[in-house]
């Protein structure tokens, strides 16, 4: 009997990246496996069925501990349609708990584990700022501290797409990537971080390398922080009640680490103009008030009076009703809904001098040197 018990396999696509190079470009990666009993497992580069064999690679599992086997296969043609196979060629049984393959450090960017194809094309475009959210992040296992150290050995997790994904792109790898690539980096948080892990990660990314995040950076391989200055709390949230209150404690914990960190809020579509910030129609949340986007400037802008005509109430209120906010559903209209002065603090999206902003797809981004609105 063969038999292949898998964990999981992360790949880079090798094909696409070697479009423009030579076909003997090499691939790399590594597996970890463990057996009751020694035998040959191999790696190869195929065809999509299997017929012509372009690399192969003989990794011999001695015993029953886990144990790491890196290969480099290096193709003999270039097939847009291969596959990445694992196989036994005798009787035997082999457990697999990780599988990687990328392409080598001629298909990569700047040695990260990123296709260089990709990030020059996106270098390419004039990407200035780039976000890293999306439905992943909702996943209750989605954490951070599950997406530092060695790649091949983070915990994977019960992904939205797939039933299991791996960690080896967080968070962290993220920020590395834009700070090669010359992006400003706005990583998205799950909303089940605990305050304590939030300042636990703003000490990991900003906190001296004496500190005891920032020591984990440092044996990570960074020792400089990163000097991170934007993150979003959620992804594309029903910003109500439940959110306000799971917001408010991240926020202060946050803060209390790095007052400069920007937290971005991500609000969902409307599809109808709001001309009543506190009744309306048209959400895709659900939601029918701007009750809870309220909230956040009001009680955590201690330097904001709490009433009057520049309070963030009001200017919420005031904003609203004069912008008339319209559903963000394409770039031209998000354009609309902000303020034709782009430096005014009157704006639909309220920066209330404690860093909040609140984005509504696509986002807004309020530049620190300005506080006008730029679409990202």
């Amino acid at each position: 009997m063969i038999s292949l018990t898998l964990g999981y396999i992360e790949a880079i696509d090798i094909r696409q990246s070697a479009r423009s190079q030579d076909r003997t470009a090499p691939g790399e990666g590594c597996i970890w496996a463990r057996a009751e009993k020694p035998v040959d497992l191999f790696v190869a580069l195929e065809s999509g069925n299997g017929g012509r064999v372009y690399a192969q690679a003989r990794l011999p599992v001695t015993g029953s501990d886990w144990q790491r086997l890196d290969f480099t296969l290096t193709p003999n043609d270039t097939d847009e349609a291969g596959q990445f196979a694992i196989t036994l060629k005798e009787p035997g049984s082999v457990a697999l708990g990780y599988a990687f393959l990328q392409p080598g450090e001629w298909g990569r960017f700047k040695g990260l584990p990123v296709r260089r194809d990709v990030a020059e094309a996106l270098i390419d475009e004039g990407i200035t700022v780039l976000r890293y959210g999306g439905s992943m992040i909702n996943d209750p296992e989605y954490r951070w501290k599950n997406m530092i150290g060695p790649r091949d050995r983070r915990p994977p997790y019960h992904g939205t797409w797939y039933p299991y994904s791996s960690n080896g792109w967080g968070i962290l790898d993220f920020i590395n990537f834009c700070r090669a690539a010359g992006f400003l980096a706005i990583p998205a948080f799950n909303m089940g971080e605990s305050p304590r892990d939030m300042a636990d990660f703003v000490e990991y990314a900003n906190g001296p390398a004496d500190s005891e995040w920032g020591r984990r950076r440092a044996a990570d391989g960074h020792p400089e922080p990163y000097r991170l200055r934007y993150l979003e709390l959620g992804n594309e949230e029903r910003v109500d009640e439940d959110y306000w209150r799971k917001f408010k404690p991240l926020a202060e914990a946050i803060w209390a680490k790095d007052s400069e960190m920007a937290i971005v809020v991500g609000d969902f579509i409307y599809g109808k103009p709001i001309d009543d910030p506190f009744k309306f129609t048209g959400a895709a949340s659900g939601i029918t008030s701007l009750a809870a986007q309220q909230k956040i400037p009001a009680a955590l802008c201690p330097s904001e009076p709490n009433g009057g005509t520049d309070s963030p109430p009001a200017r919420l209120a005031t904003a609203s009703r004069r912008t008339r906010l319209r559903s963000c559903g394409s770039s031209e209209s998000a354009r609309r809904a902000l303020p034709a002065d782009p430096t005014t603090r009157d704006s639909a999206l309220i920066d209330c001098g404690r860093r909040i902003m609140l984005c509504i797809v696509p986002a807004v981004l309020f530049p620190r040197s300005t506080m006008g609105p730029q679409m990202l």
